[in-house]
């Protein structure tokens, strides 16, 4: 297990108060398993500009990872909860998928979900199916 923390603060000009931004993850990586986890945090009024709109105002725990199964075929899994710190709203995440190579021949079928519940309850669900088959050429 490999370990790596961040954390930083932010001021503008006078102001008294300040925003923070840190993250924790744990990184495991193997012949055949791959593993990470985090948690994140982005204050919305952090830095000048350098983080991705999508992350600010943002705490995320997740886990991610890729284990190979045989000589083919392979896994690959992620899961996360975030909230919107602005508006408490929450999405959670789940993504799985199979894959299998060989010859410059990958072919993948998978599962992703997503839920997003807003601070008014409203909640909102989708579920896709996904497929991809890649062939190299030369």
């Amino acid at each position: 297990m490999q370990p790596n923390s961040e954390y930083a603060t932010f001021r503008a000009g006078f102001l008294l108060s300040g925003w923070i931004a840190a993250s924790v993850t744990l990184e495991h990586q193997g012949e055949k398993l791959d593993l990470r986890a985090y948690v994140k945090e982005i204050d919305d009024g952090f830095g000048i500009g350098q983080q991705s709109a999508a992350e600010k105002g943002v705490r995320k725990i997740g886990v991610d990872g890729r284990a190979q199964i045989s000589e083919q075929f392979f896994f690959d899994g992620e899961a996360s909860w975030q909230q919107n710190l602005e508006t408490d709203a929450i999405r959670n995440t789940a993504r799985a998928q199979i894959r299998y190579e060989n010859n410059g021949l990958t072919a993948a079928t998978g599962l992703v979900h997503a839920s997003d519940e807003f601070s008014d309850a409203e909640t909102l669900e989708s579920n896709l199916a996904e497929v991809s088959i890649a062939k190299k050429l030369g």
